[in-house]
């Protein structure tokens, strides 16, 4: 039963599916549309690296580069030789160095003994410092070749305590400047305080003083007279003075006329006296004028006398009245001049340059000049007197009170003042007048030109002017006054 029940399915099935499935074929339609395109797979793992080729044969070698400019050649550096000592040695600060640098010898000086010469390559070397006498230095620049160094060394004894100077060059030691002088030295160095009669600096003599940390004294009213060609230069820090106050401890008297002496004080160098230094008329031959350079670097220090009078930094005496000035005098801007008097007092003829830098100070005044010339490139100039006073005086100075006094003498010799730079102050600071009254010839020699400056009274009277400016004649107290020089003002 199950079985017949199958097979008329089966033919229903057959059936169902068409009875002309047996025909022939029919044509082929056509080509459908393309259907939509499916995603992107997603990318595959990469693969394995190859296996390394083989390495290329070396390539041909490249030509040589030329050759390179040479470089330059490298310097020198020179060394000193060191001379032996007895008594001390010198080490320098570096074992060689190249020309023009600095080098520092250092010079230890053994118990018992003292420094009397350093030279290098033969030439004293004037520069040698330190607060300890046992060790000193000097800085030199270095020089091809290098130096040849010697310090000469003395032994100190009861016997050699009695030298005071020393001769720099040769190491021979003096009790006295005169006797250095006699032997014709022409440079002594002290080792310690001295006293000295008068030296006679004179035609030929070359005299050169190095006061190396010590004093120097002439003995009363005396001086080193410089004269008819003779040089005296004074170096080294100290003081050289007088030891009772009177004249000056450097005197100026040629006695020959044409020939030409020199002055030169060095800018740690104090002169001290009732003057620094004393331009004089010398009374042997009546010489009113001569040749002589003053150059002053160092300090001057103008003491009252023993009798109480008070005296110049530089005095140029009033007997000088050649009117060539052929005294030439030089204030460095180092310079600093203090006087109980006047800081510079030109009563004679001279020709003097002071140049910006330098400092007087007065208590009478800065500076007064009654005669030569006088050119001021700058400087500080003050009074310190509290009032003012005007006095005729054929021997000595006439104003209390101003900075610069411009009053001639009674040689009524001519005047020519030149103000380029600098600061005057005092009771006055400038005071140019006829106050001896000399008439109108000498008064018309007179010249004053200011082409800088600045100019302050101290004066607490009102209406104190800075300048003097008069008319002369008699005020209604009864103050006289004198007539003012004329000023061109080019200010």
């Amino acid at each position: 039963m199950k079985k017949s029940k199958l097979l008329v399915l089966s033919l229903l099935a057959v059936s169902a599916l068409g009875l002309t499935s047996c025909g022939s074929q029919g044509p082929k339609g056509e080509k459908g549309e393309p259907g939509i395109q499916g995603k992107q797979g997603e990318p595959g793992k990469d693969g394995k690296d190859g296996v390394n080729g083989k390495d290329g044969k070396d390539g041909v070698p490249g030509k040589d580069g030329k050759n390179g400019i040479n470089g330059a050649d490298g310097k020198t550096a020179w060394s000193n030789t060191i001379l032996p000592s007895v008594g001390g040695y010198v080490v320098p600060s570096v074992g060689s160095a190249l020309v023009g640098e600095d080098i520092t010898f250092t010079i230890h000086v053994e118990n018992e003994y003292t420094l009397t010469a350093f030279t290098l390559n033969g030439t004293p070397y004037e520069t040698v410092s330190g607060e300890d006498a046992k060790t000193l230095t000097c800085t030199a620049k270095m020089v091809k070749n290098g130096f040849v160094v010697f310090a000469n060394f003395k032994k100190l004894s009861s016997e050699a305590d009695k030298d005071t100077m020393v001769d720099p060059v040769t190491g021979e030691a003096y009790d006295t400047l005169e006797a250095a002088v006699t032997d014709g030295v022409g440079q002594v160095k002290l080792v310690k305080d001295s006293s000295v009669n008068s030296v006679n600096v004179g035609d030929g003599v070359n005299l050169k003083i190095d006061l190396n940390n010590n004093n120097l004294a002439v003995n009363t009213n005396k001086g080193f007279e410089v004269n008819s060609g003779g040089t005296l230069e004074i170096t080294g820090k100290g003081t050289f003075k007088e030891d009772r106050p009177y004249y000056a401890p450097i005197l100026i008297k040629n006695t020959d006329p044409t020939k030409e002496s020199n002055i030169i004080i060095d800018k740690d160098v104090t002169l001290e006296g009732w003057a620094g230094i004393f331009v004089n008329q010398n009374p042997v031959n009546n010489s009113k004028d001569y040749k002589v350079n003053i150059d002053v670097k160092g300090k001057i220090n103008s003491v009252k006398d023993t009798s109480g009078d008070a005296g110049h930094g530089i005095y140029v005496n009033g007997s000088i009245v050649g009117e060539s000035s052929l005294i030439k005098v030089h204030v460095a801007s180092t310079a600093e001049i203090k006087s109980e008097g006047v800081g510079l007092y030109m009563a004679g003829v001279a020709d003097v340059t002071i140049e910006d830098g330098a400092t007087f100070t007065g208590v009478n005044s800065a500076v007064e000049i009654r005669a030569g010339k006088l050119t001021i490139n700058g400087g500080t100039f003050t009074s310190t007197a509290t009032t003012f006073k005007a006095t005729k005086n054929g021997n000595g100075t006439t104003i209390e009170g101003a900075a610069l006094a411009v009053v001639q003498h009674t040689t009524k010799l001519p005047i020519d003042v030149t103000i380029n730079k600098g600061s005057f102050k005092g009771e006055f600071a400038l005071y140019g007048a006829d106050v001896q009254e000399n008439g109108d010839d000498a008064f018309n020699k007179v010249k004053i030109t200011l082409n800088g400056g600045t100019f302050e009274t101290t004066s607490i009277v009102e209406g104190a002017t800075a300048i003097y400016s008069g008319e002369g004649g008699t005020t209604p107290g009864g103050v006289t006054t004198y007539k003012s020089y004329p000023i061109v003002d080019n200010r």
